[in-house]
């Protein structure tokens, strides 16, 4: 699952709790497959189009694959 915002412009990818991001951001325990208008960063189960990978979650999830 990946967590995006509406406001942001990024997603994040979710830590192996599930209730934080990699970055550490909290997660809302909510799963949205839909175009949300929220600002509590939210699941979703598709990776969202359009916007990047947060840079701190994509360096994270880099090291941890080594």
């Amino acid at each position: 699952m990946y967590a995006k915002s509406a406001p942001n412009d990024v997603y994040h990818l979710l830590a192996a709790d599930s209730e934080h991001t990699l970055c550490g951001l909290s997660v809302a325990p909510i799963v949205i497959d839909r175009p949300a208008k929220t600002q509590a960063l939210h699941l979703t189960t598709k990776r969202p189009s359009g916007v990047d990978l947060c840079k701190d979650c994509a360096r994270i999830s880099k090291a941890e694959d080594k």
